[in-house]
């Protein structure tokens, strides 16, 4: 008996798989020469990501290929026009993410480098300090909530470092020290809410108007100081 005939692929589909395979890994050699922590882990997270939950290239579909081929590119990453690398000047820089709460993180860290807590306000210290909180080597790999749990670090640090400014403050400029039962008040306002928390007072409120005065001046002092908002 004659075995049946072999459906044909549909055109296009798996043609060119093996090409599209080396072009991921190529792609990937590329993030780790360019992206700062960059390693099999984190590639293995990107396919998972782009490619329905898919852990290795060979495993993905046409579909699955082209969507990790797309989200190297939307990192900086771009195929070769003819064979031969490109020079180093010649290579795209890396594209930070921009969505918000990457963009809160980013300010938060700013900030702590204005008001002196943080030495280097770079993106890749602040890569470092996204992966001792969360295992996770850069701040565009995180999902949100990664981001989340960064976010609330970075506020925690802020308010942290403000409130011993603040301490400093007091005791150069106005000769007195800041009772610790208004510091801790304080602090829970200068760290704000925690994403879904609802605020049971005011500042003025929780604070009482001499607390929320004490706090006011010292802010008109930290931005002709440092400069921030």
């Amino acid at each position: 008996m004659t075995n049946p005939a072999r459906k044909p692929t549909p055109r296009g589909v798996n043609k060119h798989r093996d090409a599209e395979i080396k072009k991921i890994q190529i792609a990937k050699r590329w993030a780790v020469d360019n992206l700062g922590g960059f390693d099999d882990d984190t590639y293995r997270d990107l396919l998972q990501e782009a490619g329905s939950k898919k852990r290795s290239c060979t495993d993905l579909d046409w579909r699955g290929r082209m969507a990790v081929l797309k989200r190297f590119e939307e990192l900086g990453w771009k195929p070769l026009p003819a064979k031969g690398a490109r020079p180093a000047a010649d290579r795209p820089s890396r594209r930070l993410a921009d969505d918000y709460q990457s963009k809160m993180c980013r300010g938060i860290w700013i900030d702590l480098h204005t008001l002196g807590e943080v030495r280097d306000s770079s993106e890749k210290a602040l890569n470092s300090f996204v992966k001792r909180m969360t295992k996770v080597s850069d701040l565009s790999w995180c999902n949100d909530n990664q981001k989340y749990v960064v976010i609330e670090a970075l506020k925690d640090m802020r308010a942290r470092h403000t409130l011993k400014l603040m301490y400093q403050w007091c005791l150069e400029t106005n000769g007195v020290h800041l009772p610790d039962s208004l510091a801790g008040e304080i602090r829970l306002v200068l760290r704000g809410l925690r994403i879904g928390e609802h605020p049971k007072n005011s500042a003025i409120e929780r604070l009482g108007s001499a607390g929320f005065y004490l706090l006011t001046n010292y802010k008109i002092w930290e931005t002709q100081t440092y400069g921030t908002p």
